[in-house]
């Protein structure tokens, strides 16, 4: 089961997606809640900071079960109409076990998510933005 929701591009609107996610994930999946709230977080605010160039702008936002190469997955979905951008291109070393004062400012949301996740993806159709991530909870 998916929910969906359009939403103003707004960090506000994060109280609305952790709702969601905490709607949907109950019962044995509750313990990977707080891991889909970062991810969640990590993804909206990027969109909210870089998508719209300031403008006002919407974000489509889905969250459920689903079925990705033939298991059951925990899925988020980010959809904008903002400006290109592909938040896994960007190559930076992976700073997580360094000191707090050697760490490079930004691109940590992102390692995190790669850790995180089962499988991520980005794409660009029809001038939109879709960011998937697949969190296989059997690991």
């Amino acid at each position: 089961m998916m929910l969906t929701v359009n939403l103003p591009a707004n960090i506000q609107q994060l109280n609305v997606l952790n709702k969601m996610l905490a709607d949907i994930l109950t019962g044995n999946l509750e313990k990977y809640l707080i891991n889909t709230q970062l991810i969640t977080e990590e993804l909206l605010t990027n969109i909210c900071s870089y998508a719209y160039d300031s403008k006002a702008g919407n974000v489509k936002f889905s969250c459920g079960v689903a079925t990705f190469d033939g298991k059951n997955v925990i899925r988020i979905s980010f959809e904008d109409s903002g400006v290109p951008f592909d938040p896994f291109s960007q190559q930076r070393p992976d700073t997580t076990k360094d000191a707090l004062d050697d760490r490079v400012e930004g691109g940590l949301g992102i390692t995190l998510i790669k850790k995180i996740a089962s499988h991520y993806v980005y794409s660009r159709k029809n001038d939109k933005n879709y960011t998937d991530i697949f969190i296989d909870p059997k690991g």
